[in-house]
């Protein structure tokens, strides 16, 4: 599997994760779910600056470099929303409210990097290398959840 496929895939589960979310008829349910989505997205975004927006920047293009610049931008409105929720009674309608901004910024940042982002890498970086990209990134996460795992006992 492509860099590509693998993170199209990934951000196909996200945005059902969000969905289910969104589809939740009580705050019981969205304390359940929200939690693997907060964890999905910031496992999501500290594997792909580290990995992917890395190859793009170390690629020298000018070009890359703004469209990394974009991502963790994106990454950082993405974060600043989840701290709203996290400090936001999840009975609340400003906790949904919150909860639609949420989704519409990771929906929008899906679709403006697959759309613009990967083409201009398809063009400009390695197949070889991408094509290592998605073991990088699992090796990347096992060793984040050990850690994790390591601070939680």
């Amino acid at each position: 599997m492509n860099i590509f496929d693998y993170l199209e895939k990934e951000h196909s589960g996200l945005k059902q994760q969000l969905g289910k979310i969104h589809e939740s008829d009580t705050a019981m349910e969205r304390r359940m779910l929200y939690p693997i989505l907060r964890a999905g997205l910031k496992h999501h975004a500290s594997t792909v600056e580290a990995v992917f927006c890395q190859t793009m920047w170390d690629s020298g293009s000018k070009h890359l470099q703004e469209k990394t610049r974009n991502v963790e931008e994106k990454h950082d409105d993405i974060e600043h929303c989840l701290n709203m929720l996290d400090i936001t009674d999840n009975k609340s309608g400003k906790w949904l409210m919150r909860f639609g901004q949420l989704r519409a910024t990771v929906e929008q940042h899906i679709n403006i990097v697959e759309s613009e982002i990967f083409p201009e890498a398809r063009k400009r970086l390695s197949p070889a290398h991408l094509a290592t990209l998605p073991a990088i990134i699992d090796s990347l996460r096992q060793r984040q959840s050990l850690r994790e795992a390591a601070y939680a006992a």
